[in-house]
Formats: structure tokens, sequence, C-alpha cells
């Protein structure tokens, strides 16, 4: 079985020979916009990651994270979150409920 993105471009060729239903064509667009979307997400998530880390330091690279954290006050993670709510991503937010 191939993995999503053989699964993706698979479909999308299908489609452009013919051989492909609308529906399927419009599945592989949908795979390809989730999979950005989680890549960004990843992203955001991975500089909040490296910021915590950097926190943690008793020396001026601890001073850039936390002021880094600071200035950011959540900006990041809103803006990601927003725009995935926005594609139709169903986002889990703290306390449990759906976005």
């Amino acid at each position: 079985m191939p993995n999503k993105a053989g699964l993706r471009d698979a479909l999308i060729e299908a489609h452009a020979q013919g051989f492909a239903t609308p529906d399927e064509a419009r599945t592989a667009s949908r795979i390809a916009e989730l999979e950005a979307e989680n890549t960004m997400l990843r992203d955001a998530l991975a500089w909040y990651g490296e910021q915590a880390r950097l926190c943690r330091l008793i020396h001026s690279e601890g001073d850039a994270g936390r002021q880094a954290l600071a200035a950011d006050g959540g900006k990041r993670a809103q803006a990601e979150l927003s725009r995935a709510r926005a594609s139709g991503v169903p986002v889990d937010v703290v306390g449990g409920e759906r976005g």
C-alpha cells in the first residue's frame, strides 16, 4: 500500500489521465492541504519546544528564550490554530473542547 504522499500523487496522476473521478482528485487535493497544515503546525510546535528548552538555561541563551516566549505571548500558536480551523482541521484545545 502506498504512503499518503504516494497515494495523493497517484490519484492526481490518475485524474490527469482520466482514470480517477473528480471526488478522488478532490481527496488528493485535500490530502495535500492537510499535509501542508500538518507541516505548519509542527514547525510552530518545534519553535515553542526550542524556546522552552532555552528557557531552562541560566545564561544569556535562556534570557533569549524567555524573551522570545514573552514577546510571542502565544500569537504564533493562535495563528496556526486559527489557520488550521479555517481549513477544516479539527483542533483540540485546552480543556478538551474542539474548535
